[in-house]
Order: structure tokens, then C-alpha cells, then sequence
């Protein structure tokens, strides 16, 4: 080949070009990529790139949401006096006497006449002082004036509870006590706004990209929220790391779902929801323990962060987002890499010898032409690929699609209120703090099992899901009626039935992320499930404030506000259609063949097809073990009408 550009051969649709100083490169390939068919065929659908990426991505993202179930720690609290009088307490008191915290409070301001370990209820107290102070009991102190506290609070440490949040940093109590759920609910603020962003941007700018840039942002994030000054600089700080985690989760797991196919998607998804909702979180709690200071926690935890950046940067580009940019012969570049790196790692003893980049190019073309003329047959969208825009114009056009996304926002919205509610309902259960963490981590273990089994075994999508808001239910309504009647002084039955129900709530989100992204077209698919899980974070942002009136109605109230939840959660999944994965349209107009349908589900209810070579097709219905909130995105871009492969056997038919 001498210079220029060079005529292809018959059968062969593509372009070389030469001249650039190289060997020669592809310039066009004018078949369609088959990303899901290189992987399986060539280049190695589960590999060392695959798992090494889902376990960098996951393992360098901090678990930074679930900070606050130890940084907003409540601790009862009394007024502040002059330095005189507080000598004067402190000389006449033993300090070392467990209760000498109570008795020295009540001599201060109103206080519970109780001898019990102050509870929840206890925190309505120690807002005012006496005025002027006394020096000993008095029996009747409803004739005593009293006035807001002007000095400040003196804070009780408890074991059991973390000692150095920002509560007690930065006097976040009685009238300030609005403050506490206000910085977790933007947090769930900054983590809507970075999903929608990372969405747009890893569609626009690319997966790895994107991540690289708002690894940057991460990290001055993560420094700023350990070196804030005052409140509001932690809530600015935290609205941004919560952004550019976002961001990250939402490019980084759309990657590593796009690098294997459907069939070991739940392989990566599971590997991700053992890192994320189990190693990390249960993480936090050793690390508070070695840590009592939030700044020190907060440095600690984030740490991984620093390793993203040059992790990220060895990372391939997703192949399917080049392909949807029509820059072929970029993802053939990635995919030949992929195929390298999987190649050299494989830890089996025979290894074939790897060919250059060019005969594997050669292959995918031979292999690609074959398929052009045999499958005719195979689908394909008769709509041109629209804008994001476009698709919300063609989406909202249709009126019963407009119902389907309400009703699904207001099933997300519920969902990750229950969830995240009862997650961070651990920080007021009157019991081990650093025990109640570990042990709602260890749900997500049995919860992924759960939906796992469920999805494999049962072929409609929402019964599952019900049954898992029933037994949620009865088991809160169980511990609320225990909790109102018994009024127990430990909080073990309250505890042990939140996190059974924390199990079962845990598996019915891994399922409303298969059954969501099915009720839309493929056309809207991203932009359906999108809307309704950001929309849908409202419920995570409510949450912490349902948590606050534990301690200004009653111990236990914000349970019975999540039983409601659940109820009206099954009464919208009841008005909600019903899907199996099956038969899914690929766009708002397609209009089903009722003799084809039954024959196709038919066909897919055997499970597997031959593929020429031995090996098994994937079932379209195959569920995705999404176990992480974060998931949510992942579910939605990995597929997207540019790039939906069908398999090689569906084509040869």
C-alpha cells in the first residue's frame, strides 16, 4: 500500500489510510460494531480488565453518604454557665459517678426527673437555664424563671455514641437543631444534581473523561469539608462532594457495565454492591472508633479518592459510547486493547498467541460482513437517533408514559425514603452506634442474595417487589406497636426489626432497578429511569427531617411515618404496569405481533440458545443484580438504541 487513500477490496467495508507516519489505521468501518459479540468472540466479555475496573472504581469511591450516621451524632446537652459556677458543680460533684451529668442539669435548667440514661425524648430538655441558677434540689421548680441558654452547651459522652460530630462542634442543638437534617438533605441535593450531570456529561464528553475531571473536583472537595470553618462551609463542601461523587458513580459504573454483556452484568453489579454497600460502609465503623474526631474521619474515609485519578486514567473508553459517537474504529482500538490486557492476565496455563491489532480488525470485518448477508432478519430501530431533547419531546407526547414516569418517580421516592430513612435512623436507636452501622451494612449481603433468587426464579417483576414492601411493613408496624406500648428502655426490638426490615427494603431497590428501566421503550429507557430515580432522590432528601421528630413528637415516630410510605408505595406498584424482561418494545410506536410474542417467549422461557460454537446465548430477561442506590444509572445507560446488539444467534436465524 503506497499512499493515499486505497480502494477497499470486495467484501471488505472498510478504508485504510496511510501517510500519517504509521502502519495504517481504520478509517471507516461501514458495518455496524458488534460490541456484545467482540467481547464474547474476541476480546473476553469477563476478564482482568473487567473485574479490576469494577473493583478500582468502586473500592476509590468514598462512602462519604453515610458520614452523617456518625458526624451528626446527638448527645444530651445542658446549658453552659459562667466558669465560676461550673468549678463550683464541678468541686461539689464526683465526676467519676456515672449520673453526675443529670443531677448537675437539673440544678441548671428543666430537666426529666427520670434516673434513667437520658433518651430521646430527654433532648426536648436542656435548652433553657434557671435564672438566677440554684445550688441544690428544689422540690418545686415550676416557680423558677427561666432563659435560653447564652453560654453555650456542655455535651454527655457516651460509649456508645460518637463523641466528635459536628453537633456538638458547632452547638447544632434546640434552636439550631434544624441544621442537622438540613446538611443531609443537601447532600441528597448535590447527589441529584450530580446524577443528572454525570448522565449528560458521560453521554456528551465520554465516561472516562468525565470521571477524570470530577475526580479533580473530589478530591479539593474531600480537603475543603475536613478543613471547614463553620457550618455552612461543611454544607457548601459536602453539596460539592456530593456532585462530583455523583458524577463519578454515575460514569464509573455506566463503564464497567458497558465493558461485559448482559449475562455477567450481574457479576459486576454484585462485585460492586460488596464493595459499596458492604466493605466500605461496614468499614466506618472501626474507623470511627479510631477516629473521634469527624475532621480525622471524614480525611480518613475519603482517602481513596487521591487513587482514583491515576487509576481512572489507565482505564480504557467505554466501546459502546464510541460507537454511538460513530468513531468505529476508536472502539475497535479499545476493544483490541481489552483483548491484550484480558489475554496476558488469564491465569489458565494455555494461552493462545495474541495477533496485532490488525488481524484482529481483520477478523471482526470478515466476521461482520458474514453477519451483514445472513442477517437480514435481525432488528433494528427505524428511527433515527434523536437528541436528549428529542427525547423527552417524543416521550411526553404520550400520555400514558407521562403516568408510568409519575408513578415511577413517586415508587423511587419512597423506596429511598424507607431506605435511607431507616439507614439513618441508626444514629438515634438508643444502642451501640458503631454496632447498629455494622449491622445494617451486613444487610446489603443477604439482600443481594434476595433479589438475586427472586429475579431468577420468578418471571413477573412486581410481585417480588410487593411481597418485600409487605413484610416490611408488618415487621415496622410490629416494632412501632411494641415500641408505643412496651415503651422498652433499650431499643433492641426496634433495632433488630429495622434492620430485618432494612434487608428486605434493600432487596426490593436491587429490583425496582431491573422493573423500572422495562416499562419504557428503549428510545426512553435512559431517559425514563433517569427522571424518576433523580426526581426520586425528594424521598432521600425528606428523610433526614421524618428522623428529626423522633425527638420532638415521640421515640419511634418516624417508623410509623415509613409504614404509611410503604402502604401507598404498594398501592402505586398496584396501578403500575407489569413486565417480565421479555418483549421489551425498542420504541414508543412499535406495535407487537401476537403470534410472533407468544413464539418469542416461548423460546426465551428455555433460557439458552446455541450459538454456533458452543456456547450459550444470553436471555433477554436476564436481571441485573443492581444493589446499590447508585445502580440507578447504571441500569439506564448501558443500553442505549445506537447500540443494542442483538446476539449473533438471533441474526443467523
Amino acid at each position: 500500500m503506497d499512499g493515499g487513500v486505497k480502494v477497499p477490496e470486495v467484501g471488505f467495508p472498510f478504508h485504510r489510510v496511510e501517510g500519517d507516519g504509521k502502519e495504517g489505521k481504520l478509517d471507516e468501518f461501514t458495518l455496524k460494531v458488534d460490541v456484545d459479540q467482540i467481547l464474547k468472540r474476541h476480546a473476553g466479555n469477563i476478564g482482568f480488565v473487567q473485574l479490576a475496573m469494577v473493583t478500582v472504581s468502586a473500592l476509590t469511591l468514598p462512602a462519604a453518604v453515610y458520614f452523617p450516621v456518625f458526624a451528626n451524632a446527638q448527645l444530651p446537652h445542658r446549658c453552659r454557665m459562667d466558669q465560676a459556677t461550673e468549678d463550683r458543680y464541678r468541686s461539689e460533684f464526683n465526676e467519676s459517678i456515672s449520673d453526675s451529668f443529670d443531677t448537675v442539669a437539673a440544678l441548671v435548667g428543666p430537666w426529666t426527673s427520670s434516673t434513667l440514661p437520658a433518651s430521646m425524648e430527654d433532648r426536648a430538655f436542656g435548652c433553657h437555664r434557671y435564672q438566677p441558677p440554684i445550688m441544690s434540689p428544689i422540690t418545686n421548680q415550676t416557680q423558677l424563671s427561666t432563659i435560653p441558654c447564652d453560654k453555650g452547651y456542655v455535651y454527655k459522652f457516651s460509649p456508645q455514641q460518637y463523641p466528635g460530630g459536628i453537633v456538638n462542634e458547632w452547638d447544632l442543638v434546640c434552636d439550631q437543631a434544624w441544621k442537622v437534617p438540613f446538611s443531609t438533605s443537601m447532600y441528597m441535593v448535590g447527589m441529584l444534581v450530580g446524577f443528572v450531570a454525570g448522565g449528560l456529561a458521560g453521554d456528551r464528553f465520554g465516561r472516562r473523561l468525565t470521571a477524570l475531571i470530577a475526580c479533580i473536583f473530589e478530591g479539593l472537595s474531600t480537603i475543603a469539608v475536613s478543613l471547614s470553618p463553620n457550618f455552612w462551609c461543611y454544607v457548601v463542601f459536602r453539596f460539592s462532594l456530593a456532585c462530583s461523587c455523583s458524577i463519578k458513580i454515575a460514569v464509573l459504573l455506566v463503564l464497567c457495565m458497558e465493558m461485559t454483556t448482559a449475562h455477567q452484568r450481574s457479576l459486576i453489579s454484585g462485585i460492586w454492591a460488596i464493595i459499596q454497600g458492604f466493605l466500605l460502609r461496614v468499614m466506618l465503623s472501626p474507623l470511627a472508633y479510631w477516629f473521634p474526631d469527624w475532621r480525622w474521619l471524614h480525611g480518613i474515609l475519603c482517602m481513596g479518592t487521591f487513587f482514583s485519578f491515576p487509576s481512572i486514567f489507565l482505564f480504557p473508553e467505554s466501546p459502546r459510547w464510541l460507537v454511538s459517537q460513530h468513531r468505529n474504529a476508536d472502539a475497535l482500538h479499545q476493544l483490541y486493547k481489552i483483548y491484550r490486557v484480558n489475554l496476558r492476565m488469564r491465569l489458565c496455563k494455555e494461552k493462545a498467541a495474541p495477533v496485532t491489532e490488525e488481524e484482529f480488525i481483520r477478523r471482526i470485518q470478515e466476521e461482520a460482513s458474514t453477519l451483514k448477508t445472513n442477517g437480514s432478519k435481525s432488528a433494528s430501530s427505524t428511527h433515527p437517533p434523536q437528541s436528549q431533547f428529542g427525547q423527552v419531546l417524543r416521550t411526553f407526547r404520550d400520555r400514558k408514559m407521562v403516568q408510568i414516569t409519575v408513578q415511577c418517580v413517586l415508587l423511587f421516592s419512597g423506596q429511598l425514603a424507607t431506605t435511607f430513612g431507616l439507614i439513618f435512623y441508626g444514629r438515634t436507636v438508643r444502642a451501640n452506634v458503631y454496632l447498629v452501622n455494622f449491622f445494617n451494612s451486613a444487610t446489603q449481603i443477604p439482600a443481594t442474595i434476595i433479589s438475586g433468587l427472586m429475579y431468577r426464579y420468578c418471571k413477573r417483576r412486581k410481585l417480588p417487589i410487593m411481597v418485600m414492601y409487605i413484610l416490611s411493613l408488618v415487621i415496622l408496624t410490629i416494632a412501632s406497636i411494641y415500641n408505643w406500648a412496651v415503651k422498652p428502655e433499650s431499643d433492641l426490638v426496634l433495632n433488630i426489626c429495622c434492620n430485618l426490615a432494612l434487608i428486605l427494603l434493600a432487596a426490593a431497590l436491587n429490583m425496582v432497578f431491573m422493573y423500572v428501566p422495562e416499562l419504557f421503550a428503549s428510545e426512553a429507557r435512559a431517559l425514563g429511569l433517569g427522571m424518576a430515580s433523580g426526581l426520586g432522590r425528594v424521598g432521600g432528601i425528606i428523610c433526614p427531617f421524618l428522623n428529626a421528630l423522633d425527638s420532638v413528637i415521640f421515640h419511634g415516630f418516624p417508623i410509623i411515618i415509613y409504614v404509611a410510605i410503604l402502604f401507598l408505595e404498594l398501592v402505586n406498584l398496584f396501578w403500575l404496569p407489569d413486565t417480565s424482561g421479555r418483549n421489551l418494545l425498542d420504541n414508543l410506536e412499535q406495535k407487537k405481533d401476537g403470534d410472533e410474542g407468544e413464539e418469542e417467549e416461548e423460546e426465551e422461557e428455555v433460557g439458552v440458545r446455541d450459538d454456533g460454537d458452543g456456547g450459550v446465548d444470553e436471555e433477554d430477561g436476564e436481571p441485573i443484580w443492581a444493589s446499590t442506590v447508585d445502580e440507578l444509572v447504571a441500569s439506564t445507560h448501558v443500553i442505549r438504541p445506537t447500540t443494542d446488539i442483538r446476539d449473533v444467534g438471533n441474526m443467523r436465524k
